[in-house]
């Protein structure tokens, strides 16, 4: 994390989403949060992607510089729910609109295969088929311009974590003027190809919603005289 340009909340849930460490730059007090939790019962992992979605829309201004910013959301899960009042489609719709970018890593075992079904002459490096759990994970990442990693042993997890703060410090802004310029609410997917490099992938959000943009207004009362 970078000094007065980057904060972290910290979230947890088992049947029910807790903010666990509201907005911070302090990243030892993160670490020490981190440590500290232990696991629980169900997992409300829907209205938890919605309630992080929501307060990331809200996320307070940069200190310094542009007040522009990347809203990312980080999820450590194995992609199942049981208790959620929320759809996963309700999940990604407020994800959506709320510009957040997910990115997903998975903690799931159930690919895991006895030794003696394996092939001895072959050898794996991942994830032999994704689970139920796995695809949900991907489909949050894939609609929310994010990506989804499934890590093969534990010591993989801290290179998904590298390998997400090298894409965010690398990402580049398109931006265009659509054609219709009605503002209706709804959603309108977009697609972005590049000619000529079939070996180049683009990650981006699939869409976005036609809605007017936030428009903050100061009012001040009794002012002072002249």
């Amino acid at each position: 994390m970078r000094a007065e340009k980057d904060m972290a909340f910290l979230m947890t849930f088992d049947s029910q989403p807790d903010v666990i460490l509201d907005y911070t730059n302090d990243v030892e007090k993160l670490r020490n949060t981190i440590a500290a939790q232990k696991a629980g019962g169900g997992t409300a992992l829907y209205d938890a992607m919605v309630k992080a979605s929501e307060k990331l829309m809200s996320a307070p201004l940069p200190k310094t510089g542009s007040p522009d910013m990347r809203r990312v959301l980080v999820v450590i899960s194995d992609g199942d729910d049981n208790l959620s009042s929320h759809l996963k489609s309700e999940a990604i719709e407020v994800a959506a609109r709320s510009n957040v970018s997910i990115y997903a890593i998975s903690t799931s075992t159930q690919w895991l295969i006895p030794q003696d079904e394996i092939d001895p002459n072959r050898k794996f490096d991942k994830k032999f088929a994704k689970t139920t759990g796995d695809q949900v994970l991907d489909a949050f990442a894939s609609e929310t311009g994010g990506r989804a990693f499934f890590p093969y042993h534990v010591e993989d997890v801290a290179q998904s974590f590298l390998d997400i703060v090298t894409e965010l410090r690398s990402q580049y802004i398109v931006g265009y003027t659509p054609t219709n310029n009605v503002v209706d609410g709804k959603f309108r997917r977009i697609k972005i190809d590049i000619i000529g490099h079939k070996e180049l992938e683009v990650r981006t959000r699939k869409g976005y919603y036609a809605i007017p943009p936030i428009v903050t207004v100061k009012s001040v009362v009794n002012p002072p005289a002249h």
